[in-house]
């Protein structure tokens, strides 16, 4: 197998297409979900399964948010051991692409609630989630900051024509 190499701009920018479609995904379904509760096409079912989800999504949601931090943080202490910056950065992916998973998940339940039971409390968390999904972009910075990088590795990720992954 062939390996590609990938300039600082393309590994960049695959990191942000990456959260752009999974944001995409989430705020297309919710304006959906929201559009067939509000024109009346979903008779929402506002009894036994609203009051199962309003302990159950919260619960989702504040185990997503815990998860997704206490499961970066240990990932981003083994990934800053590494050697190399190709080593950190392939390992950053995939680190990363999980911490959106484990965001992604409880809004995507939040909006399925939502649109079974029309209830504002799942719109709302979903809406927060999203909030939050979208602070967690990818930039240069963040993630020189996230790997505590040297500068020589900084001044690597900053030029847009530098190979940094294989």
């Amino acid at each position: 197998m062939e390996l590609k190499l990938q300039t600082s701009k393309e590994y960049f920018r695959s990191l942000m297409i990456v959260h752009a479609a999974l944001l995409a995904g989430q705020v297309i379904f919710l304006f959906i979900s929201f559009f067939l509760n509000a024109s009346g096409l979903i008779i929402a079912d506002s009894g036994d399964l609203d009051r199962i989800f309003t302990i159950v999504v919260p619960l989702f949601v504040l185990a997503g948010i815990t998860t997704s931090l206490v499961l970066t943080k240990t990932r981003l202490t083994q990934i800053r051991e590494k050697g190399s910056l190709n080593e950190k950065l392939t390992e950053y992916r995939s680190a990363f692409i999980v911490k959106l998973a484990l965001l992604e998940g409880p809004s995507f339940l939040a909006i399925v609630c939502y649109l079974l039971t029309a209830n504002l409390l799942f719109l709302g968390l979903s809406v927060f989630m999203i909030v939050l999904f979208f602070v967690n972009r990818p930039t240069r910075e963040k993630v020189s900051a996230e790997l505590e990088l040297h500068q020589h590795d900084i001044d690597l990720i900053d030029k847009p024509d530098s190979v940094i992954t294989d």
